[in-house]
Parts: structure tokens; sequence; C-alpha cells
């Protein structure tokens, strides 16, 4: 008997999330450095375990952020 499984929502998260982990893992394996964002700093993240801090993430301003919703509700 097969069963059939469905593509929810949660499965798919999931997969995504396994999918960038396994990228990064082969990333930093074969050019030793890889670039992601970890508690709000732009880091580089080398094979020895080394975290180089590039640049600390901005954020728009909350004000700008209810602008563009704004907009986007008016259309």
């Amino acid at each position: 008997m097969s069963s059939l499984q469905y593509l929810t929502k949660e499965r798919l998260n999931r997969a995504v999330k396994n999918g960038i982990k396994e990228a990064a893992v082969r990333a930093k394996a074969k050019v030793g450095v890889i670039v992601v964002v970890e508690d709000g700093w732009i880091v580089n993240k080398h094979k020895d375990g080394v975290v180089e801090r590039l640049d600390k993430v901005q954020r728009p301003p909350s004000v700008e952020i209810e602008k563009k919703i704004a907009q986007l509700t008016r259309i």
C-alpha cells in the first residue's frame, strides 16, 4: 500500500532549511568561507571556525515600512 504525501508548508519549510544548511556546509568546505546573517550582523564564517563581523544589518525606519504597507493596501 502506498501512502500519499502532501507538500505542506511545514514540509516545504523543513526542506528549504535543510537545503540551505547543506549548501552552506558544501560551500564552506569548497571555498573556505561563507557569508551569513547572524545575530543582526553580516559575518564571514571561515572553515577554521573564525567568525568575522563585516557590518551590522541596517533596517529601514518603521515609518518607511508603514508607508510601504499603506501603498500596498491601496492597490
